[in-house]
Formats: structure tokens, sequence, C-alpha cells
């Protein structure tokens, strides 16, 4: 099997950082997994779940006057994921700000306990491609004004953004075969929101225990 890297009819150097990153970590995943082939993984049901909070290749394109570009929209990279690699199953992206990859997990990991997956696919990436975010967050005083990241503490000062990229492949451990590679084991796994006043501290930081 191939990875393709040209969607539609536009070019590959069209698409999301973002997406390729992700492209690449699952490609990767399946080989560092020792467990799944991609021909084992075309006759699952594979789950794709994404987290991606920002799109600056977008904001980019917007600049440079191009038309808008399905490769570079970031409502659709777990499609791109489930298309190039030819999964079957359920595929979706999510944006809980910070929290979307442990959101993801939990989807997937709820997906393959009710059946609906065999193997799911979590990922997120962020990729930070110019200023106009900053600006963005900076205007509502989000940004840490001392340099160091502290939006948790007692006396937050605001976060650094950052970029980079995770993906794991999940399946239940009695699934993995002898001699695959298990790098991590999620014994539970819980997302909710506690409301004005409880755990969570705004509206966009739900508590995620896993």
């Amino acid at each position: 099997m191939y990875l393709p890297f040209f969607f539609y009819t536009q070019q590959a150097s069209d698409l999301d950082p973002q997406t390729r990153w992700i492209l690449e970590g699952v490609w990767n995943a399946i080989l560092d997994s020792r467990s799944l082939s991609f021909e084992d993984l075309s006759n699952m049901k594979v789950g794709t779940f994404c987290g991606i909070m920002n799109n600056d290749v977008a904001i980019l394109r917007d600049i440079a006057g191009l038309d808008f570009s399905l490769n570079a929209s970031n409502g659709g990279v777990s499609g791109f994921v489930s298309h190039a690699f030819g999964f079957h199953g359920p595929s979706a992206d999510l944006n809980t700000m910070c929290s979307s990859g442990l959101v993801c997990l939990n989807f997937a990991v709820d997906e393959i306990q009710k059946g609906a997956c065999d193997v799911a696919v979590v990922a997120a990436a962020n990729w930070i491609g110019g200023g106009q975010m900053f600006s963005k967050v900076g205007s509502v005083n989000a940004l840490s004004h001392s340099g160091l990241q502290d939006c948790l503490g007692r006396n937050p000062d605001g976060y650094i953004r950052g970029e980079g990229m995770v993906v794991f492949l999940l399946q239940r451990l009695e699934d993995v075969k002898e001699g695959g590679t298990v790098r991590c084991v999620v014994e539970a796994i819980a997302s909710t929101h506690h409301g004005q006043g409880g755990l969570s501290s705004s509206v966009v930081m739900p508590t995620n225990v896993a």
C-alpha cells in the first residue's frame, strides 16, 4: 500500500501542514504497532478522531488572495486520514480548544467499548504559520505576560502558544497480537464540564481524566 498525498484536483502543497503531520503520524503509528498491518486495517472498523483548534494556513491563503481549498480546511482532517488509508468507521474532527486531543481520546475509547470501532486513530496537531492568532489571542489577554506557562496555577498569567502533533492507535488490549507494541494502557477516561463555580475554570476548559 502507498500513501497518496494528493486529494481532489489540488496540489499536495495546498494541504494544511497539520493534516500532513497527522497523515505521517498515522503511518508511523501503524508501523510501530507491530500488531496491525495495513491489510488488517482494511478489513476492520477503524474510527478516526482528530483534535484541531487552529487553521493558520487558511488565514494565510486569504491574505494572499488564494481561492478556498478543501485541502486547507481543518474541518476535514479526519476525512483525509480515513480516505488516504481506506479506513471504514466513524470519522470526526473536534475542537474543544486546548483539550481537543483529550476529548478525542474519550470519544475513541467510548466508540471502541460500544463496538462501533475495532481500532481507533486519535490525533491532535497545532501548526503556527503566522502572527495572526497571536494578535487575536493576545487581544483577549490570554497570552502569558511573563513568558512562563502558568495558565492553571494559583496565579495564572496566560499561556504560551506551541506547535506539535501526536497520534495514538488504540486497540483493545486483548486484541493486540503477540509481539505487538503497547506504549500505554488507558484504564479509564472521562470528560465533563462542571459549570460555573465547579472544577472547570472557564467555558473552554472541560475536566478530562485519563
